[in-house]
């Protein structure tokens, strides 16, 4: 069973989705008992559907039990079902099962993996419809709950009321809306949302969890959708700590667009969070919190480019604050933020503070590589404050060479 068995370019399957088709000339496949079936299910059927054909892939395996799995020579992992790993590909294999609430929050559930469970048993407790469909070893599409349909009508729509036991649906949910923006969620799924709201389940996230989706929708093309849809549901202080009708209109726009700019997701993550209360803001991570903390050097943007002849000063002040001479690498990031936040002003304004933000973010770079150990050197036997004092000094006055040197004055 060393051996490799052919790629997935020479699968067998013949029907139109051959290319997904679980390839049984795989030499550990191959060593399954007869009976059992193969599929590629979820989500790599869902985007090949949608035309990405580069998507890894997840296999369900009907019929069988996990010591044939085992035997066959796959790994398991995970304790709360089982799964395994192809030896080689690495490749999920999950057997089929079916679930049953029996505990508040997405941990509370008894999972039932038998060789008897089928193929509709298990996709009909996945999330969504587009979630549900198969593609068996002929290449064949098994689709019982409709899901190509509501992709050809860009609609998310779950596909039984047991949707509203697992709240991180709702979460999944939403960060589909930030990956797919031209897709809407249909009324009963949002009929759903509004139940799981109303009955307590979304107080049993934890905020790991709401972190992990979290991230994931605001590293995508459009992460306003997923606060709009939020706010809608009214779930915004449950969930993320935010008060509703405190929300900033012009953040899911501004989101947008910090995704426009290629944002990292952190940065989106404190323009969205910063005044969020609650175990979410509790346990963000620490790139997220120096973000917030940085923030405030961006509240009044026109007033600090206002007047250059003042910016030897607040320029390196400005600078010192946010750290950049030790963490030179924060500068980008920071210029497309201010870029994203001038573009709030009015359009008479926009370009003349765009230009002098450009040549502030420079400054700011030449700084960061700016040498001044010389500097330090020379008043070394004058103490801490005087070092300070003298490369303070060094800086503001190769602002003020700079500044001379070039237009900002026009």
């Amino acid at each position: 069973m060393g051996s490799k068995g052919p790629s997935r370019s020479e699968q067998s399957g013949q029907g139109p989705h051959g290319f997904l088709a679980p390839n049984r000339a795989d030499p550990y496949l191959a060593g399954l008992k007869p009976g059992i079936s193969l599929y590629c299910v979820g989500g790599a059927v869902r985007d090949a559907l949608m035309g990405s054909k580069g998507v890894d892939r997840d296999y369900l395996v009907v019929g069988a039990r996990p010591e044939d799995l085992f035997d066959a020579g796959f790994k398991p992992v995970g304790k709360d079902f089982p799964v395994f790993l192809h030896p080689e590909s690495k490749d999920e294999y999950a057997l089929a099962r079916t679930e049953r609430k029996t505990g508040a929050g997405y941990r509370g559930f008894e999972v039932y993996a038998d060789p008897s469970v089928r193929l509709e048993d298990d996709l009909c407790r996945r999330d969504l419809s587009i979630n549900a469909m198969a593609v068996d070893e002929q290449g064949r599409l098994h689709d019982p709950y409709g899901g190509l349909d509501d992709l050809h009508q860009r609609q998310l729509r779950h596909i039984s009321p047991a949707f509203r036991e697992d709240p991180v649906r709702l979460l999944r949910l939403a960060r589909f809306l930030s990956r797919w923006p031209d897709f809407q969620v249909s009324t009963e799924t949002f009929a759903l949302c509004e139940a799981m709201r109303d009955d307590g389940e979304l107080h049993a996230l934890v905020a790991e969890r709401v972190w992990q989706e979290l991230y994931k929708g605001l590293d995508e093309e459009a992460p306003g959708r997923m606060v709009i849809f939020l706010r809608e549901l009214r779930v915004l202080e449950p969930v993320l700590g935010l008060d509703d009708e405190q929300l900033d209109t012009e953040l899911p726009a501004r989101l947008n667009q910090a995704s426009k700019l290629k944002l990292p997701a952190e940065l989106k993550a404190a323009l969205l969070l910063s005044e969020a209360r609650g175990p979410l803001r509790d346990r963000l991570p620490k790139k997220v919190e120096e973000w917030i903390a940085l923030l405030p050097l961006f509240l009044n943007l026109q007033g600090l480019l206002d007047a250059p002849n003042a910016w030897p000063e607040k320029l390196t002040a400005w600078a010192s604050s946010a750290d950049v001479f030790r963490r030179p690498e924060r500068l980008e990031a920071m210029g497309l933020l201010g870029q994203l936040l001038l573009a709030d002003q009015g359009q008479a304004t926009t370009q003349k503070l765009h230009a002098r933000w450009g040549q502030w973010i420079s400054l700011c770079k030449e700084l960061s590589h700016l040498s001044v150990s010389g500097v330090a050197r020379g008043q070394s036997t004058n103490g801490p404050l005087a070092i300070r004092e003298a490369i303070e000094n060094y800086r503001q006055s190769y602002v003020q060479k700079r500044l001379a040197e070039s237009t900002i004055n026009d």
